[in-house]
């Protein structure tokens, strides 16, 4: 894939400055983020129609980084995800010189 653009996205609150031992030990915060990736992943599929976008499988305690090819398209991601999804706070938007990465 062609990623240009990368989006991350804080955790919601309960999942924040955990580590990954803490999270698999918790079957609560594992259903928060399932939900939460599943919250992403509908957005994304429903707002990104110019190209592709992809998302990391692995848990990454920065947060959850989105990646596009098209920049309207993760405009459009970012638009919607600040108004619908709370609690979840735009970490940062950076275009991604190196075009074959997803993180």
């Amino acid at each position: 894939m062609n990623y240009k653009y990368k989006i991350w996205l804080k955790w919601p609150p309960t999942c924040r400055a955990r580590s990954w031992q803490d999270i698999i030990s918790r079957p609560d915060l594992l259903q928060t983020l399932t939900e939460f990736r599943e919250v992403v992943t509908d957005v994304a599929r429903l707002r990104c129609s110019n190209a592709s976008w992809g998302m990391p499988e692995l848990f990454d305690v920065k947060g959850l980084a989105v990646s596009f090819e098209d920049k309207q398209d993760a405009a459009r991601f970012a638009q919607v995800m600040a108004i619908e999804s709370e609690p979840i706070e735009l970490i940062e938007t950076v275009h991604d010189n190196d075009s074959g990465t997803i993180v």
